[in-house]
């Protein structure tokens, strides 16, 4: 078995409300896993609003140190005007003509579908350091 959870801090007045949270956390998590003797798994977490590459590097390094296992919200994005949070290694960050499975023809959904493919998105070069930063021996982030 493995302890899991789904981390989102929508409330947040600042970046230090997210780390504030976390360890908030560690105490409760620390004591399920020695009463259930199983590994912890944050199957799900993003840091907005107010976060950064730093919040998420320093998240990560918590993360680490508490030998808690993660998996971030999402690997990708596209959003209809354009998107510069952090939800996506991967995002769009200019408009994009939507889908629509009402009206469109076959050949429009192939077509508009085409604007999601991850060639065509532009990587958070930010956001990709900080994942490659939690990783002891990792790498890093190639020039762009």
């Amino acid at each position: 078995g493995v302890l899991s959870m789904h981390a989102y801090q929508f409330d947040a007045k600042a970046e230090s409300d997210h780390m504030a949270r976390y360890r908030s956390y560690e105490k409760g998590i620390d004591e399920g896993l020695a009463a259930r003797q199983t590994p912890f798994y944050l199957g799900e977490f993003n840091f907005e609003p107010y976060g950064t590459p730093e919040t998420m590097t320093n998240a990560l390094r918590f993360l680490a140190q508490n030998d808690w296992s993660w998996a971030v919200w999402t690997y990708k994005v596209v959003m209809e005007r354009g998107d510069s949070s952090m939800w996506g290694l991967y995002r769009n960050t200019r408009p994009v003509e939507p889908l629509n499975p009402f009206t469109d023809t076959e050949a429009d959904l192939l077509r508009k579908a085409e604007q999601t493919r991850t060639s065509r998105l532009d990587l958070h070069q930010s956001l990709q350091a900080a994942y490659r930063s939690s990783v002891p021996g990792a790498a890093p982030s190639p020039a762009p």
